[in-house]
C-alpha cells in the first residue's frame, strides 16, 4: 500500500511520462493516459508484489500485520524492501505481470480489453525497471514509519 499511496502514485507518473512516454508509438496517446491507467494499476501492483515481502518468515505473513517480535531490524528490513524492488525488474517477474494483467481478469473488465492488453504489454516492461532504478529513500521511511523496525 505504501508504494501505491495518494502520495506515491503522482511521483511515478511523473517518472513514467518522462522515462516511458517518449518510447511510446503515440507519445502523445500515451501522456495524456498513462497517469489514469497508473492509478488504477499500482493500487493492484504494489500491495500483491509487496504482500510477498517476507513469505520465508513464518512469523512474517500478513494478514494479520506481523507483531513487534516478528518485525525485522531496520537493516534487515531495508535488505528485503530493496530486494523486493529489485525483484519488480526481474523477467521473470514483468512476464508475470503482463500475463496476470491481461488474461486473469484485469483487461477483461476494462472498457477496450484489447487496448488493456496492448498498454499493459508495452507500459509494464518500461515502467517496472525505470522505477527500480529510482533512488531508494522512501525504503527507510516504509521499514521505520509503516513496519516499525528497530534498530
Amino acid at each position: 500500500a505504501f508504494a501505491s499511496s495518494e502520495t506515491a502514485i503522482p511521483g511515478q507518473v511523473d517518472i513514467l511520462l518522462a522515462e516511458v512516454c517518449p518510447q511510446a508509438p503515440e507519445p502523445e496517446f500515451c501522456m495524456e493516459n498513462l497517469p489514469g491507467f497508473w492509478a488504477i494499476l499500482s493500487p493492484i501492483i504494489f500491495p500483491i508484489h509487496f504482500s510477498h515481502i517476507c513469505d520465508d518468515m513464518e512469523e512474517c505473513t500478513p494478514p494479520p500485520p506481523p507483531t513487534k517480535t516478528s518485525v525485522p531490524n531496520c537493516g534487515a528490513c531495508s535488505a528485503r524492501v530493496d530486494g523486493a524492488t529489485d525483484a519488480l525488474a526481474w523477467e521473470e517477474t514483468i512476464t508475470a505481470w503482463v500475463s496476470g494483467l491481461q488474461e486473469e481478469g484485469f483487461c477483461g473488465a476494462q472498457e477496450d480489453p484489447e487496448q488493456c492488453k496492448e498498454a499493459v504489454a508495452f507500459l509494464i516492461p518500461l515502467a517496472f525497471p525505470v522505477l527500480v532504478a529510482q533512488p531508494r529513500d522512501w525504503v527507510d521511511t516504509f521499514c521505520v514509519d509503516i513496519r516499525g523496525c528497530e534498530a
